[in-house]
């Protein structure tokens, strides 16, 4: 039974300089770890406590892809629990995933 983590980098915006009446609002670009809501593969835990890891790459493949269908998110990448990168899949500009593997 092997772990996977998921990295995703989002598109959005922080406030800038502020004055009086305006506040200005700045692009920005933030990373967050994947959350899966099912925890089956931790016995220890309560149920539906949730965790970060998914089970199989056919799950952490899915979440991914549910995770680009967002507006926001541009890139994510899949590792395993020793940190050692799997794959990346990048949404284009047009909407269309393409995907590669770091190590090749």
């Amino acid at each position: 039974m092997r772990l996977y983590c998921l990295s995703v980098a989002i598109n959005g915006f922080r406030r800038g300089r502020c004055t009086k009446k305006v506040c200005q609002l700045i692009p920005a670009q933030w990373g967050i770890q994947g959350w899966n809501p099912e925890n089956d593969h931790e016995p220890g835990r309560l149920p539906g406590s949730g965790s970060f890891t998914w089970v199989g790459l056919f799950a952490v493949r899915q979440a991914a892809m549910e995770y680009l269908a967002q507006p926001n998110v541009f890139q994510v990448s899949v590792y395993t629990n020793s940190s050692r990168h799997l794959y990346v899949w990048n949404k284009n500009s047009n909407g269309t995933i393409t995907g590669y593997n770091p190590q090749e």
